[in-house]
């Protein structure tokens, strides 16, 4: 049976190409608060990476094919981040076909690549809305 015990926040720092979060040490420390721990995935292997995502009870990343572990949880949380003001719908779907619950936060940037700065406020603003503010 899943624990559910792990808030999980996907870091790209390792990651090949863009969408890297230039204020990820402050974004880690605030979700370390709320019971957040930051893994590369690119450390674990696949059998590692399922059994992260099995017992999940919350994720937050920005967007990219960590995401796609999404398959392996049971009805958590997710909070994607994404650059732009446009959403990428790909983990949305995702998320609402396996009946995880499904949020965002978007920055202002140009390209869907770009690295960028997530807005610490809106995220907090948005754990509070929902139950992830709770430990």
């Amino acid at each position: 049976a899943s624990r559910r015990n792990r808030r999980i926040y996907i870091t790209r720092r390792q990651a090949p190409g863009g969408r890297r979060i230039l204020n990820e040490p402050d974004l880690v420390r605030l979700l370390e608060g709320y019971g957040f721990t930051a893994y590369a995935l690119e450390n674990l292997d696949i059998p590692a990476q399922i059994e992260l995502f099995y017992d999940a009870d919350a994720v937050v990343a920005p967007h990219g094919a960590g995401l796609t572990n999404l398959l392996f949880a049971q009805n958590i949380d997710v909070v994607e981040l994404h650059p732009t003001h446009a959403i990428m719908p790909h983990y949305y779907y995702l998320s609402r076909s396996l009946g995880h619950r499904y949020y965002y936060v978007s920055s202002g940037e140009s390209g869907r690549n770009c690295s960028f700065e997530v807005d610490l406020q809106k995220l907090t603003q948005l754990l509070h809305r929902t139950h992830l503010a709770q430990i």
